[in-house]
């Protein structure tokens, strides 16, 4: 069951209190904080004192909107986007992430988000000490822009994710210790890409130990409900996550994940201006299934290298 979030967290937009309780809380929910992209862009910048991060090596597909401002991403609007901490099936992701509504969905699309620190203590102990041994293994069968149209354009072809046009050009972009697997389709390459990372890791600033994965959210029954996907092995799917040793996570093992990812979810109520401000290894952020238009965009601080947790 959903819960709205505590008011205690919001506030009208001011760079200085927004760091503030980002710092003291891991989240912040500003009201009135942007009247345009541009103007997100600008106060983001000024929350993290940085500038804003590209989405290279991303797997989503996304529109830029303005210079490090993006649209979220583009998975069909019946179906949820399951809470997750941004591209943390990866060596590298944004410490901070923020989302801006130019215009909230006309039914449903919530911004959902998941305290990372109550997931990391509602795991089992043997799950948990399988993610500190095994890790996780992502994998990602990302499409050749000349010959795959998707039927839903939501997963980036390979040269957009590494921004390049060959596959000798991904590889030498790629800095984030995948391996690539290249098949030949027709005229073109598919990439197969995988990445082993650790399932609990360490906070840059606290030293917190946290749940840092997405073993749930990157399974490949995510696609259970997909026309186009269904049919196809979970490996052969758009994503797909699995056990560090390359076996597949048992039904009672996926069966916890969601429930406590599930139990621990907050909704937030953007209305047309309102931002919210997330360290994006203490809370997840996902939304639920809607109705109409929504135009919600979301801009990255900088990368930080994950930091393995102690076995």
């Amino acid at each position: 069951m959903a819960v709205r979030i505590s008011k205690l967290c919001t506030l009208q937009a001011s760079a200085a209190g927004i760091k503030e309780t980002l710092d003291a809380v891991g989240y912040c929910v500003a009201r009135a904080a942007a009247s345009s992209p541009e103007g997100f862009a600008s106060l983001t910048q000024e929350i993290w004192r940085s500038s804003l991060t590209s989405y290279m090596n991303g797997t989503s597909h996304r529109k830029q909107i303005a210079p490090g401002v993006f649209s979220v991403n583009l998975e069909p609007p019946e179906l949820p986007v399951q809470a997750h901490s941004e591209m943390t099936y990866l060596n590298q992701f944004p410490q901070y992430i923020a989302f801006w509504a130019k215009r909230p969905a006309d039914q449903g699309g919530v911004t959902q988000i998941c305290d990372v620190r109550l997931l990391s203590k509602a795991i089992s102990k043997s799950l948990k000490e399988k993610f500190k041994s095994l890790g996780v293994e992502y994998i990602r069968n990302l499409t050749d822009r000349n010959t795959h149209l998707p039927e839903h354009p939501v997963y980036k072809h390979w040269q957009d994710s590494f921004e390049a046009e060959t596959p000798e050009e991904a590889m030498m972009k790629e800095s984030l210790n995948c391996k690539f697997e290249w098949q030949k389709f027709g005229n073109g390459d598919h990439a197969r890409v995988s990445f082993v990372g650790d399932g609990f890791g360490l906070h840059p600033g606290t030293g917190e130990e946290l749940f840092l994965n997405q073993m749930w959210t990157y399974h490949g029954s995510h696609f259970d409900e997909w026309p186009t996907y269904r049919h196809l092995p979970l490996s052969q799917r758009p994503v797909h996550a699995r056990w560090g040793d390359g076996t597949e996570l048992e039904q009672h093992e996926l069966e916890e994940l969601r429930r406590i990812h599930n139990s621990s979810v907050q909704e937030v109520q953007l209305e047309s201006g309102d931002m919210v401000i997330l360290d994006n290894m203490c809370w997840t952020h996902g939304r639920s299934p809607y109705k109409g238009k929504r135009e919600i965009f979301v801009s990255m601080s900088p990368l930080v290298e994950r930091i393995g947790a102690p076995m």
